[in-house]
C-alpha cells in the first residue's frame, strides 16, 4: 500500500473496515476510526504496522454507514449531511452523488461547473 487518505476505507483479514480519519504530517501515519462506528476515532498507526496486519484499501465504491458524515454537491456549491438512510439521503446519492470527503465533493462540484460552462 503506496498511500491513503482521509476518507480511505480499510479492511483487516476478518473482513471489518474502518475509515482513515487523519493523516500525520508525514504522510506516514493515519488516525482510523473504530470498525463500528465510522465517526469515532481508535489509534494511529504507521503504514508499517498498517501492512504488517494485512490491511488493504478498499478500492470502488465507498459505503456509508449510518450517522456518518457525507458532502454532497446542492444549490451551486458543496454541503454536510449526516447519512440516516432516508428519502433525502438516496435522492443526493442517486443525483449528483455524494462524497466522503469535502475536498472529493469540492472536486466534483468544480468539474460539473467546468463541463456546463464548455
Amino acid at each position: 500500500m503506496k498511500k491513503l487518505n482521509i476518507g480511505d476505507i480499510i479492511q483487516d483479514i476478518n473482513g471489518d473496515k474502518a475509515k482513515i480519519l487523519e493523516v500525520g504530517a508525514s504522510g506516514k501515519t493515519f488516525l482510523r476510526s473504530r470498525w463500528d462506528d465510522y465517526n469515532c476515532a481508535a489509534d494511529w498507526y504507521t503504514l508499517t504496522e498498517i501492512e504488517e496486519k494485512c490491511w488493504k484499501k478498499v478500492e470502488g465504491n465507498w459505503y456509508i454507514r449510518k450517522g456518518e458524515r457525507y458532502w454532497f454537491i446542492w444549490s451551486g456549491g458543496v454541503y454536510e449531511g449526516s447519512w440516516v438512510n432516508d428519502k433525502t439521503d438516496n435522492d443526493r446519492k442517486n443525483g449528483l452523488g455524494i462524497y466522503p470527503t469535502e475536498e472529493e465533493a469540492q472536486e466534483a462540484f468544480e468539474k460539473a461547473e467546468k463541463a456546463v460552462r464548455e
